[in-house]
């Protein structure tokens, strides 16, 4: 998030800070780590996205099963579950 709002690729009527304090911390929403195994998966990742954020993303949700809430269909293009 810091890094598209820095690149005004996303708008927040609120500092970073309190947005995530409000939504983040406020709903429970638990923070994932990165941890070796999602970066291993990275690295057999086939390059249907070339975005490195979006495929740690995705070795997260393959190593994690966990499904990935995103409207980017090149997300389909590897096994996990879309939601949106």
């Amino acid at each position: 998030m810091a890094i598209k709002i820095s690149l005004n690729k996303l708008y927040l009527n609120e500092t970073l800070e309190d947005f995530t304090q409000k939504h983040i911390i406020g709903n429970d929403i638990e923070i994932l780590k990165i941890e070796l195994s999602h970066i291993y998966r990275v690295e057999q990742l086939p390059f249907h996205h070339r975005d490195p954020f979006d495929r740690l993303i995705i070795s997260q949700s393959i190593e994690d099963n966990l499904p990935l809430l995103t409207s980017d269909i090149k997300f389909d293009e590897y096994p996990i579950t879309r939601v949106w």
